[in-house]
């Protein structure tokens, strides 16, 4: 296997080419070759989530789907030939997030689902539904306090919802499940769409720890990601999933004072594509599509 020092050195070399303060540059095969490397890709679907994760044993989680099939096009690009998706996670119905899962069942073959416990008559998540009982993917639903590992060391964390409605719900977003994920030192939040109120509670479960990577909740959303929850949760850096042409004002400004006042880097997939990290559980490199 080659040196993973090596690997390290050369994309710091790659990154001496830059002529702005990202890494952005070509994507190239040398990642690929490099040992034991978590991947985390923030995929660029426009107006929607979808994040792909690889753990180092090259096990793949694709978390939403986006709001059309554009999500195919980007496996396209990130999964190697004859690679499937070996997990789909669902946080919540809305369509922005669950749409495309229907063509990656169809084409990713995945061999599990993550589901939170709400129902919802949406036509994305009804076409997902449709989608799993065509290929018979076995599901499984998740609450706060579940967790367990992605392939040899990804540890996920469940952190929300919590105990499922009795009835149908009108608005989802409370109930998206939110997920930590932690590699040896490396630590990432992602809540989906969660309200203020929610994001709070679900810092509980965490214990004052702290975070490389937050995933801003709802696109950018005022309705998310208070100055008092980045102030716990000391995220370093922080990705928007949202598109170029969007109606909703996102990312609002107030988020985005409040990821300044706390000193949060902020990457957009509106302005930067897709936005992979690659870490060996310490450090980690970026590399974005623009």
């Amino acid at each position: 296997m080659p040196n993973l020092s090596r690997q390290w050195r050369l994309l710091i070399n790659l990154s001496l080419l830059l002529v702005t303060g990202l890494n952005v540059f070509a994507y190239t095969s040398y990642v690929y070759e490099a040992e034991r490397l978590l991947e985390v890709k923030f995929l660029d679907v426009g107006q929607g989530d979808s994040f792909l994760v690889r753990t180092p044993d090259k096990v793949t989680m694709l978390v939403d789907s986006g709001r059309d099939s554009s999500v195919i096009s980007r496996l396209k690009e990130q999964l190697r030939l004859g690679e499937n998706v070996d997990i789909l996670l669902s946080t919540h119905p809305d369509g922005d997030h669950v749409t495309g899962f229907a063509e990656v069942i169809k084409q990713y073959n995945p061999s599990k689902v993550i589901y939170n416990h709400i129902n919802h008559p949406s036509a994305g998540y009804t076409a997902f539904l449709e989608a799993i009982r065509a290929r018979s993917v076995p599901t499984m639903a998740v609450i706060a306090g579940d967790s367990f590992n992605i392939g040899c060391c990804v540890r996920i964390t469940f952190l929300w919802p919590g105990d499922p409605p009795e009835a149908d719900v009108n608005e989802t977003n409370p109930y998206s499940i939110a997920i930590f994920l932690e590699y040896a030192e490396f630590s990432m939040y992602a809540g989906a769409d969660l309200p203020i109120k929610e994001e709070e509670l679900t810092l509980k479960a965490l214990g004052g720890k702290r975070v490389d990577i937050l995933k801003v909740g709802h696109h950018g959303s005022k309705t998310s990601t208070s100055l008092q929850f980045l102030q716990k949760l000391q995220p370093a850096l922080g990705v928007i999933q949202l598109g170029k042409a969007n109606t909703y004002g996102h990312p609002h400004a107030e988020v985005l004072s409040n990821l300044s006042a706390t000193g949060t880097r902020v990457l957009r997939n509106d302005l930067h594509g897709t936005i992979s990290f690659y870490t060996n559980g310490h450090g980690y490199k970026l590399i974005t599509s623009r």
